[in-house]
């Protein structure tokens, strides 16, 4: 009870009522407006129900397991309030943002409609955000993610010495948060901090410099301490290292990810040269790559600190967990990981930054 009175509460410090509006639609479809838009931290909330009416398919809260569930071509989907995740089946998928109850209603935000409702239809999904004004507003001071990942992470400047004098890295999740689940149970907690691990005896011991990890083993931590290794006053790279699952067991493939605003108004920033060096290097060593991609995601920070996060691969795609969870192609991994960090430092010495 005393939790709940807590969520209760919560809700209404950062939930403002019906505000906002949205258009939604299967492609080729007239457009439906939905007014019981909610904003919670910056986000736009619809409820499941009036989703799923619009795009043809249905689905029922089950009292007994708390969970709401959806009926798709490809069997039951399920969502949890305040999970990371839409299971089918036995797989989990990774949602970008948790479902909330706010005023009675399950309600999914807009990442969802534009992303997993398309995945659960099966069909392209039109989406339009008719207040996107209110829909990025930064709560308050104490008001959530949003403010605390907006630090911004500075690369020291100096004349002299190393090209890179010391590398964070960041395993993703980690004790009670498991990441990516895979079909038999594994998942990306473990995988990241085994090739985390592998990538920081790696550096220490062929450059000779420190190397910070965000944590030293699978336990929970807290969002300062992840974001702690990256803030060192020598800290000149930070790698984040996830997995990632798709609704497709076909998919597969690495991804870099780089921050949007250094892609889009600074083509030559540090994080795009590191990731087009570590793209080049994974290639060469016959490793598959989807490509470089920006990102407004809130774990890459703001700044001018050289940082790419690295999706190693899909947990969802059976050969590639095979693939990821052997030590050899680990080291491969790492190996190609590795050279892509250190063509970075020689481009780096030769264009003077």
């Amino acid at each position: 009870m005393r939790l709940l009175i807590i969520f209760c509460c919560t809700l209404v410090l950062f939930c403002s009522p019906a505000i906002a509006a949205v258009e939604v639609a299967l492609r080729g479809q007239e457009p439906v407006l939905i007014e019981d838009v909610y904003r919670q931290q910056g986000l736009s909330y619809v409820a499941i129900q009036d989703l799923l009416k619009v795009v043809g398919l249905t689905g029922h809260w089950d009292s007994v397991e708390h969970t709401y569930r959806i009926r798709t071509s490809r069997g039951w989907a399920v969502l949890t309030p305040a999970s990371n995740y839409v299971r089918i089946g036995d797989t989990f998928y990774p949602l970008q943002d948790k479902p909330v109850f706010i005023d009675g209603r399950l309600r999914v935000s807009e990442s969802f409609i534009q992303s997993q409702l398309a995945q659960l239809t099966g069909q392209p999904v039109f989406f339009r955000n008719l207040n996107p004004d209110a829909s990025t507003v930064v709560e308050e001071e104490g008001g959530g993610l949003e403010q605390f990942f907006g630090r911004l992470f500075r690369r020291a400047e100096r004349t002299r010495g190393p090209a890179i004098r010391a590398v964070a890295i960041d395993p993703g999740h980690g004790g009670l948060d498991p990441g990516v689940i895979a079909p038999d149970g594994y998942n990306e907690k473990l995988l990241t901090f085994e090739v985390a691990d592998r990538l920081a005896r790696t550096l220490r011991m062929r450059l000779g410099i420190p190397v910070y990890l965000s944590r030293s083993g699978d336990y929970d931590i807290s969002l300062e301490q992840r974001l702690e290794s990256a803030s060192r006053d020598d800290v000149d790279l930070w790698i984040l290292v996830h997995a990632q699952a798709s609704f497709s067991d076909r998919v597969r493939g690495i991804d870099l990810f780089v921050r949007e605003d250094e892609e889009t108004y600074n083509p030559s920033s540090g994080s795009l040269m590191l990731a087009e060096q570590l793209s080049l290097s994974m290639q060469a060593s016959e490793l598959k790559v989807g490509g470089v991609y920006s990102s407004s995601r809130l774990s890459l920070g703001r700044g001018n600190l050289p940082t790419v996060q690295i999706e190693i691969g899909y947990l969802s795609n059976s050969e590639e967990l095979r693939l990821l969870r052997e030590e050899e192609y680990q080291n491969r991994l790492v190996q190609a990981i590795f050279d892509g960090i250190q063509n970075y430092i020689t481009l780096s010495r030769e264009t003077g930054r």
